[in-house]
């Protein structure tokens, strides 16, 4: 007998298990990632130039290549792999060919220009630093090419529903880059920069390899219309990029003056910001963004999905970030003490999430409402408020990083991710009026006294931790389930949806298991 064809559902499900996957291993090997440069090399003035160099071709790529490929590239090429195999075809060679001469000259001219790059954006360091951040730069500046593209490939294998490769690319580059550095530490921070050579390499060899079964036409004709469209769909979202990337290197321009190492806590803390933002606000939009795209504007529908999107990551993000922010030093030393890392990097990278810790939520939710515009194809709005964000930043970073050095930078991004939330909440108001007062104090109020309920939990519990590292993960994890279980227990009693709609719905998996059995 012949087997059913997989329904789409059963497709779309395993596509996202897939992605599921790969992301939740990237991110395990980004984090081993963070602890190999810590445990290698600590926080010190080389560690600083590694974070800034690396800078130059990771933003170069997300300019050129990464901002393009979920908000123009796919798009184009799916659509086009529908309604013709030879049209798929020329098109996915003729990007080929584009994307690589533009990245090969985006390289030559990096290269080029690196030594005025470098003393533009770290002109606080001094003479030796300096000179180390130039090297590195070279050193890793063809990463730009094996990573863009990768970034390629990685459009043209997703746009024929294929994401085994893709999804498991970050996860390759993360391994390539902890291999490489634990191989070649001998020759000092130099290491790290031929971990983001060989990790991107890795990376590119892993979607090449699966690209081999998909046809292409190798062509040079740049003036095809498809082309144009990719560029044009892409714009806005450019912009956006560009801002935000101003928004990176006016950072690194101002941590340049700061003490060695602060540079470097900063690169850490952001790491456990990227956590709660990662694993809450990026996969919660990602899910609701179709759910949003489907529903007419200002629909019922479409103010129930993004009510329903915003409850949940802030019924998630804000116990997340308090539980960090509580016990932070224990977590940090877990994470990252060992090697060249000590009790005094510790304490600077703590000190650098809890003052990051503010606009973290903020942040989060923001993600909500980004996604909500997209969703009505709306790109242009977003990036103003970008762009006036980050003049939020400027004004208050230059305000206090004379007096408070590196915390006046962390609190200038949390102001910023503050004030970018509060500038897309009041367009969103605005867009979708009248709204109801009651339904954002509500969800707001129960969720702040169930957070500090929770955040004094977790504090007393962290009184009681081990000094012992080894007993360190597991008293960290009954700590933080003491807490959570203190959240829930108050929203339980304060009728939050969230909580009874989830306990409901486990009730009704336990009965249908029960049932089976």
């Amino acid at each position: 007998m012949t087997q059913a064809p997989p329904s789409r559902f059963g497709r779309l499900a395993r596509a996202a298990l897939t992605v599921s996957a790969g992301g939740a291993i990237s991110r395990l090997l980004g984090l081993g990632r963070e602890q190999t440069i810590a445990a290698l090399f600590g926080r010190s003035a080389a560690t600083d130039a590694f974070t800034a160099a690396s800078r130059v071709p990771t933003t170069t790529y997300d300019l050129l290549v990464g901002g393009m490929i979920s908000a123009a590239f796919v798009p184009v090429l799916s659509a086009e792999a529908e309604t013709s195999e030879e049209g798929f075809a020329q098109l996915a060679g003729l990007l080929v060919s584009f994307f690589g001469v533009l990245l090969t000259a985006a390289t030559v001219i990096v290269l080029f220009f690196s030594a005025p790059l470098v003393s533009l954006l770290t002109p606080f360091f001094d003479e030796a630093t300096k000179a180390l951040t130039l090297d590195l730069l070279r050193l890793m500046t063809p990463s730009l090419f094996f990573l863009g593209m990768s970034g390629v490939a990685i459009g043209i294998l997703q746009s024929r529903r294929q994401f085994g490769a893709p999804a498991f690319g970050a996860a390759i580059f993360n391994l390539g880059f902890i291999v490489a550095a634990w191989l070649l530490r001998e020759r000092g921070v130099e290491a790290l920069a031929i971990g983001i050579l060989a990790g991107s390499a890795a990376q590119l060899a892993l979607q090449a390899a699966a690209l081999r079964g998909v046809r292409l036409r190798l062509s040079f004709d740049w003036s095809n219309p498809l082309l144009r469209r990719i560029g044009l769909l892409y714009l806005p979202v450019l912009l956006g990029l560009i801002v935000t990337s101003a928004g990176v290197y006016l950072d690194t321009i101002l941590a340049s003056g700061l003490p060695a190492g602060d540079l470097t806590a900063m690169r850490y803390a952001t790491t456990l910001t990227q956590l709660t933002l990662g694993v809450v606000a990026v996969s919660i939009g990602t899910a609701y963004l179709p759910e949003l795209s489907r529903a007419a504007s200002g629909s019922a529908a479409y103010r129930q999905a993004l009510g329903e999107a915003l409850r949940a990551v802030l019924a998630l993000a804000v116990p997340a970030v308090i539980a960090l922010a509580v016990l932070r030093e224990p977590i940090v030393r877990l994470l990252f003490e060992r090697g060249a890392f000590d009790s005094a990097d510790t304490a600077r990278t703590a000190l650098a999430y809890l003052t990051y810790a503010p606009g973290a939520p903020a942040a989060a939710l923001d993600q909500i409402l980004v996604f909500a515009f997209y969703a009505r194809q709306d790109t242009i709005r977003p990036v103003l408020v970008g762009v006036a964000s980050v003049g939020i930043y400027l004004v208050v970073a230059l305000t206090l990083v004379q007096p408070l050095g590196m915390v006046g930078l962390t609190l200038a991004n949390a102001a910023q991710w503050t004030g970018h939330l509060l500038m897309m909440a009041i367009l969103t108001a605005l867009m979708l009026r009248p709204i109801s007062l009651r339904a954002i104090v509500a969800p707001l109020g129960r969720v702040g006294l169930a957070g500090a309920a929770a955040g004094i939990a977790w504090w007393a519990a962290g009184q009681l931790l081990p000094a012992n590292s080894l007993l360190l993960l597991p008293a960290l994890v009954l700590a933080g389930a003491f807490g959570g279980g203190v959240y829930l227990a108050v929203l339980w009693v304060l009728r939050a949806p969230e909580v009874r709609t989830v306990a409901a719905r486990l009730r009704s998996f336990l009965d249908r298991t029960a049932s089976r059995g």
